[in-house]
């Protein structure tokens, strides 16, 4: 997936409380890695009610140095997702893959 795939732009999101304004303020750190391009999934009921949709997005493992999580963000062709889970596969000790379940 390194050579191939579509770049895209992890944003780490890290929010400060300012106790004299009251107010949160975010820093973002901007990482552009290859993934593979994103794929829809579907799961429903039995009776064939959609029950949670989105989409999935693989960043292989080395690319990224700190795991990314629910309050960060990914930019896929200058869209913003929001992470929603993100899963993390295992190649004997180290993280293969990141799954990011990602949506708008």
């Amino acid at each position: 997936m390194d050579d191939m795939g579509m770049q895209v732009t992890v944003e780490y999101v890290t929010t400060t409380y300012d106790p004299a304004t009251g107010a949160d303020s975010e820093t973002i750190t901007q990482v552009d890695v290859m993934a593979a391009p994103p794929t829809r999934y579907t799961e429903e009921e039995p009776d064939g009610s959609v029950v949670l949709s989105g989409s999935l997005l693989d960043i292989p493992g080395r690319s990224l140095a700190v795991a990314p999580s629910t309050a960060d963000r990914v930019v896929i062709d200058g869209d913003t997702w929001a992470i929603t889970e993100v899963e993390r596969k295992f190649v004997n000790d180290e993280i293969g893959l990141y799954r990011l379940h990602i949506g708008r």
